[in-house]
């Protein structure tokens, strides 16, 4: 049982103490111990291919900074989405907006998000190999056309959106 505190402790997913009994952690944070064999095969299915999954294509982690005065201090949405560059750069804003909120969801949206002006937010997801980014903040009054950008192939490690009062002021690329 000390071992199986350990386990709950350190947040492990499966455990095997002497007894050859499995241990796992299912729901929020509850053990259930005595699971037979069968149980944890299929565990390691499902994990040891995700695992792999994962190593294989990094994540793009994206850092979203902005002041209080961005979008006049009022919550704004943010969009990642799959997008040709000349596509992407001609679609008007209430396109943009209407794929935003479009139900069923567009599948070419990688993420959405609420940005509290004010505030940092990161994210990570993983970028498609073969297709560019597009990246879409809907400021209540965007000016010029710096309300979108374009991350061209191949995608970089990580990304960091500034935004201005009332439009991207910058993105910064590392780790290409």
């Amino acid at each position: 049982m000390r071992e199986a505190a350990r386990v709950a402790r350190h947040n492990t997913t499966q455990f095997h103490p002497p007894g050859g009994a499995c241990v796992l952690r299912r729901g929020l944070g509850r053990l259930v111990q005595g699971a037979g064999p069968r149980e944890c095969r299929t565990l390691w299915r499902w994990l040891v291919p995700l695992v792999f999954c994962a190593a294989c294509q990094p994540a793009l982690r994206v850092t979203v900074q902005s002041g209080g005065t961005t979008n006049g201090g009022k919550p704004l949405y943010m969009m990642v989405a799959t997008a040709e560059e000349k596509q992407a750069l001609l679609e008007t804003y209430e396109a943009a907006a209407e794929r935003l909120f479009k139900d069923p969801r567009d599948k070419r949206i990688l993420h959405r998000m609420t940005v509290f002006p004010g505030n940092h937010h990161e994210f990570s997801l993983m970028p498609p190999e073969d297709e560019d980014l597009a990246l879409y903040v809907f400021f209540t009054d965007p000016a010029d056309e710096n309300w979108r950008h374009v991350v061209r192939r191949p995608v970089p490690a990580e990304l960091v959106v500034e935004l201005g009062k009332f439009k991207i002021d910058r993105v910064i690329m590392s780790g290409e």
